[in-house]
């Protein structure tokens, strides 16, 4: 399956495929009882070690200051886990555990420190997509004007997309979601589209 494909995509990580699949497999009889505790003893240690960045807050400043991160225009009170949240500045669970010695703890296991890392950086937008997944489940039966214009740039379909829906013309968001060839993203850009729309008639 192609991951592009999917809701979830940003879930859909090579990196975390063994939280997800693991204990699927063990259910059906594909990973051993070893495998399977391993698994969870690695998700363990990374709830915890999420948990323990989250419970550390200073000021913006403060991190600025002690990392050397550029200026920024409010004080406000930022977890270690959001500042690792600054992937383009090279911040490091290393970095932070310099100045905060009982993270040092996190650093010892390598390959644990990458995956907090992966799952700082991937946060914001991983619960971004999940907002907009429950939005389109929540209105799957919403019914699509019949003289939707697919063709408006705000809809920012490919030519392929435009051409699916055209062609289908899909009564509900349902429907849409189910034409092969039209992305969970594009069926999310329709739906806020038809909405937008309405809301501008019923003004």
């Amino acid at each position: 399956m192609y991951t592009c494909r999917a809701e979830f995509r940003l879930m859909l990580r090579p990196d975390n495929a063994d939280l997800r699949l693991t204990e699927k497999g063990y259910i059906t009889g594909c990973v051993s009882k070893e495998r399977y505790n391993r698994t969870k003893e690695i998700e363990s240690k990374i709830q915890d070690g999420v948990a323990r960045l989250k419970s550390i807050s200073k000021a913006a400043s403060y991190w600025k200051d002690v990392l050397k991160l550029p200026p920024t225009r409010n004080n406000m009170q930022k977890t270690a886990f959001e500042v690792l949240q600054y992937g383009n500045h090279g911040v490091t669970i290393s970095d932070i555990a310099k100045v905060i010695p009982e993270l040092k703890a996190l650093t010892e296991d390598k390959n644990l420190e990458r995956r907090l890392q992966i799952e700082a950086l991937y946060e914001n937008a991983v619960q971004s997509q999940a907002h907009e997944v429950a939005e389109m489940k929540r209105d799957e039966a919403y019914v699509i004007p019949k003289d939707i214009d697919y063709n408006s740039d705000l809809l920012n379909l490919s030519f392929e997309e435009r051409e699916k829906l055209m062609s289908v013309q899909p009564q509900t968001i349902a429907a849409a979601s189910r034409i092969p060839g039209v992305t969970p993203s594009a069926v999310f850009n329709l739906l806020r589209f038809a909405k937008c729309r309405e809301n501008a008639v019923n003004i």
